[in-house]
């Protein structure tokens, strides 16, 4: 796994503004908690799902209907990056 050199950057930005982060993976929880340690994005994500919240995998799009519901927003309400 490659990790973006800016992605912690953006977590710490995005919670600067306020704003909720809801982590969507299709990956199970065993490998979303390894993710969280590679960025170091434990203390910054408020809720995450994992494929046990969705239904269908990819290319269905039930993984980015979750995500949003666990931090009582839509779907509409926020923005994707991957």
């Amino acid at each position: 796994m490659v990790v973006l050199s800016q992605a912690c950057a953006l977590l710490v930005r995005v919670k600067q503004l306020g704003m909720k982060i809801a982590l969507a993976t299709s990956s199970d929880k065993e490998h979303l908690g390894h993710c969280g340690k590679l960025v170091d994005m434990d203390d910054r994500v408020d809720e995450a799902s994992s494929s046990a919240d969705a239904k269908a995998s990819k290319p269905e799009p039930d993984i980015f209907a979750a995500a949003p519901k666990k931090v009582n927003m839509r779907a509409d309400q926020g923005g994707c990056a991957g």
